[in-house]
């Protein structure tokens, strides 16, 4: 087992600054597949366990108190965060969440232990392209958690600075090069900037027919490989096609080379059945081995923690590809056997939506938001039911405010709810309110609710968590002015 500190993410930053030793700062939730897939496949192993004897190490559940407050402190967004800093608190390398083999992760994590420079240091240089850049900083360069990153190269900045870095990487380095290319490629696609296009297609194409386009290094854009595809080949329908059959065929071949994982092998099917609608040929036989791994991973895998990091993607894959009665059953399985079946009820809500059973789709809303364990985590379901409440029950405003009501009163004084992901729900149903109470005439109701929420804030002794509740209870009168 790894030695967690047995106190507060503070108890660590002070054990970590007497020691004099680096800090690895754990944020996670037990029903997050990724979460499971990491502890199982990383943290569980032997040698990344020995690894983190070098350091300090503390660990935070989204539900524990605080926790929202400390994620909001270290900037950690996404389930799971895993970051090293240094005995100062400076952030010297944030790992990926998942994608990676084992081995690398001992690797980065050894690396960013021994560090000396901080990250936003270690970026200045390099995008400078002063080129006194040694293995270690080519390595965290290349394998930070860049989709985790919002401060460096944050926004449109992102493009420019995954460019610089790509550039001061020696030619020696091609693993992290293409690595950083794939990067490159997925800021470009996601900020939409028309003037890469051209070279991020070359820069694609030549990394995609690289020995390093492995799974690892290409996992992120298989992930998003839609938006990838969409930006790359824009309006040409005829590269479209072309581009996603050669991405296809290198994604089938990683499928027989590597080694990879039931969650692996899954996201690698899963990409491999959008590109083949793209592509529009020979499908089925891709469709049928998509299928048959969706059900093993349902019919083979026992573990909880297997099962939840795996269940999910079988069922969107069954969704995929069209077998609908089975990724029905599969969604069901998931929910009747897991530890955590909240989570599950989501994805299980959106195919019904998408089947066209709003009615069941709301239903398990509702069970995903009262049958969630912790505070954090339901106040961020119950922002998405109640954006589907508010939809399908527009009119029924006794329901709304007594749904909103409940959520809101089981928060009272609990200390720092509104930092972090919390905030982030709570801005997204302030917004949601705010623009029903003017559809429907709900004046009274909202304000009933906003004068709940600025009440529910006064009560938190944590001052940034208590203003940012009184603020969001503002604009919700606002909204209605």
């Amino acid at each position: 087992m790894i030695d967690w500190v047995q106190g507060s993410v503070a108890d660590a930053q002070r054990e970590a600054q007497e020691r004099n030793a680096p800090l690895l700062f754990l944020w996670t939730a037990n029903w997050c597949p990724p979460c499971n897939d990491l502890r199982r496949r990383v943290l569980e192993d032997e040698t990344f366990r020995a690894a983190t004897g070098q350091g300090v190490a503390v660990r935070l559940e989204a539900d524990m108190p605080l926790a929202q407050f400390w994620a909001e402190r270290l900037r950690a967004h996404g389930y799971p965060t895993l970051i090293v800093f240094d005995p100062s608190g400076k952030e010297l390398l944030r790992l990926p969440p998942s994608g990676l083999p084992v081995h690398r992760y001992t690797e980065l994590l050894t690396t960013a232990f021994r560090s000396q420079r901080p990250l936003s240091e270690l970026t200045s240089v390099a995008s400078a392209w002063r080129l006194d850049l040694n293995a270690d900083d080519v390595r965290r360069l290349a394998f930070h958690s860049w989709g985790q990153e919002l401060v460096l190269g944050a926004g449109p900045q992102r493009v420019g600075l995954m460019r610089r870095l790509r550039a001061a990487i020696p030619v020696e380095y091609a693993d992290e090069s293409v690595r950083l290319d794939f990067w490159y490629v997925l800021s470009c696609a996601r900020s939409g900037e028309n003037s890469e296009q051209a070279f991020a297609l070359r820069q694609f194409a030549q990394s995609l027919e690289s020995e390093h386009a492995s799974f690892a290094n290409q996992y992120e854009c298989l992930v998003d490989c839609r938006a990838v595809l969409d930006y790359l080949a824009r309006e040409d329908c005829d590269l479209h096609v072309q581009l996603a059959r050669r991405w296809r065929g290198n994604v089938e071949r990683l499928l027989v080379a590597e080694r990879l994982g039931t969650t692996e092998r899954l996201i690698a099917l899963f990409a491999a059945v959008q590109l083949a609608s793209v592509s529009g040929t020979e499908r089925d036989a891709l469709h049928e081995s998509a299928r048959a791994a969706a059900l093993a991973a349902d019919r083979e895998l026992t573990d909880p923690s297997d099962r939840q990091s795996a269940l999910n993607m079988a069922g969107y894959l069954l969704w995929e590809i069209g077998t609908y009665s089975e990724a029905d059953a599969l969604f069901r399985s998931a929910i009747e056997r897991s530890a955590a079946p909240a989570y599950f009820m989501q994805p299980y809500a959106r195919f019904l939506r998408e089947r066209g059973d709003l009615e069941g789709a709301l239903t398990w809303l509702a069970r995903a938001t009262h049958e969630s364990a912790g505070p954090a985590t339901r106040l961020t379901v119950f922002s998405k039911y109640l954006s589907a409440l508010i939809e399908l029950r527009g009119r029924r405003a006794s329901v709304i405010e007594q749904e909103t009501t409940i959520q809101l009163e089981a928060l009272r004084e609990t200390e720092g709810m509104f930092c972090g992901r919390c905030h982030d729900a709570l801005k997204h149903m302030v917004a949601i309110l705010g623009a029903w109470g003017v559809q429907h005439d709900q004046h009274a109701t909202v304000r009933r609710i906003a004068a709940l929420l600025k009440s529910v804030s006064l009560s938190d002794p944590i001052a940034v968590s208590r203003e940012a509740g009184v603020a969001a209870a503002a604009r919700l009168l606002d909204s209605i002015h």
